[in-house]
């Protein structure tokens, strides 16, 4: 075991040939289950937070990546990212970085960065597949897989997850500032991850084998009056409920997460009405519990990219007024699937947590 700041950075340079490895102050010693985890050859080194620290951190790696400063915002969820032009052709070193903060905190905020439509677009695609701009909402003019949200017409000031209403929710979503009230106009988002693992052991055992039904009423009426838009290559010309499993188990991380929302979920399946609704206003209480959320206030020019799969957010409706104005960019999605059926394909439950962390399912 080697101790302290100075001794890791040796062990890297003398190890992987890195140039620098600055991790949290203050550090006065590293436990074996707290070092960096290394991947990839010399010269790339994902760098985690670690625990008690309330800097963040900051890692140089060898060539082809640039510093990027990493500060938490809550022990749950919430991480601002500075040091990165968001806009720039960034390393796959720089990406995989990113990526690894994203898993870790859920929901990511890049300040001061000066992004069009289309450079955010391309920043989207170094993350997977990107949709259409919304299955019914129009798009940005000239940019179909860019959705604007202009408080002119669009309020989003309730707990909801991404179009969960489809098949194939959306794996995460980018929001870009365009235009901002001078106060006001924070958005919350909630670590459904973390609200999971909270939960009562009988009451987290009864929700890993329900399943809940996803449906929008209104985007259903659209739809049918001819106002549905192509989504993930299709036009949607009908609307019908979904079925998700109420615990989600993250592909990625295989970490489990509570996927009901209040905007989207309208009942639980085998439950009749006054039962599921009680139940998952039981959850919903929970979930919005402070010590799972983090609350933003944005800043022109800043983009925010969250996981889509592990969180639900609120947009706070308090500057009548004065306009807000965003673009979104969303990921294509899969087909969640539960811990029972995790397990009885045989998927792995667990392939990477941070240090000292176990699975939740």
């Amino acid at each position: 075991m080697v101790d302290g700041l100075d001794a890791a950075i040796a062990f890297y340079r003398d190890t992987f040939g890195l140039e620098a490895l600055l991790c949290p102050e203050p550090i006065d010693a590293l436990a074996p289950g707290a070092w960096p985890a290394v991947a990839g050859g010399r010269h790339r080194v994902l760098c985690r937070c670690l625990s008690g620290s309330p800097s963040g951190m900051l890692v140089h790696m060898g060539t082809g990546i640039a510093a990027i400063e990493i500060t938490p915002l809550t022990p749950e969820i919430g991480a601002e990212v500075r040091g990165v032009d968001l806009a720039s052709d960034l390393s796959a070193e720089t990406i995989s970085a990113i990526r690894t903060a994203w898993l870790d905190h859920l929901v990511l905020f890049f300040p001061e960065q000066r992004l069009t439509p289309d450079t955010q677009v391309v920043f989207a695609r170094r993350f997977g597949d990107i949709t259409e701009g919304h299955p019914v909402e129009p798009s940005l003019p000239g940019h179909p897989n860019v959705l604007p949200i202009d408080s002119v017409k669009d309020r989003v000031d309730f707990w909801h997850t991404d179009v969960t209403f489809m098949s194939k929710p959306p794996t995460g979503s980018l929001l870009y500032a365009v235009q901002l009230p001078a106060v006001g106009g924070d958005t919350l988002w909630i670590s459904t991850r973390a609200a999971y693992a909270a939960l009562a052991e009988p009451l987290r055992q009864m929700c890993d084998g329900l399943t809940a039904i996803h449906y929008d009423p209104h985007y259903a009426q659209v739809i049918a009056d001819g106002g549905g838009k192509d989504w993930e290559g299709h036009h949607v010309e009908r609307l019908r409920p979904v079925e998700h499993p109420v615990v989600r188990v993250h592909p990625e991380t295989g970490r489990c997460n509570l996927f009901v929302n209040p905007q989207f979920t309208v009942a639980l399946k085998g439950f009749d009405g006054p039962q599921g609704n009680g139940l998952l206003r039981v959850l919903y209480d929970h979930m919005v519990q402070p010590r799972f959320t983090v609350r933003y206030r944005w800043h022109p020019h800043t983009l925010a990219f969250w996981d889509n799969r592990a969180t639900m957010h609120y947009g706070v409706y308090d500057y009548e007024g004065s306009r807000r104005v965003m673009h979104r960019v969303t990921l294509e999605g899969d087909r969640p699937y539960g811990p029972e059926s995790a397990a009885a394909d045989g998927r792995d439950a667990a392939p990477r947590h941070p240090a000292g962390e176990t699975n939740e399912c």
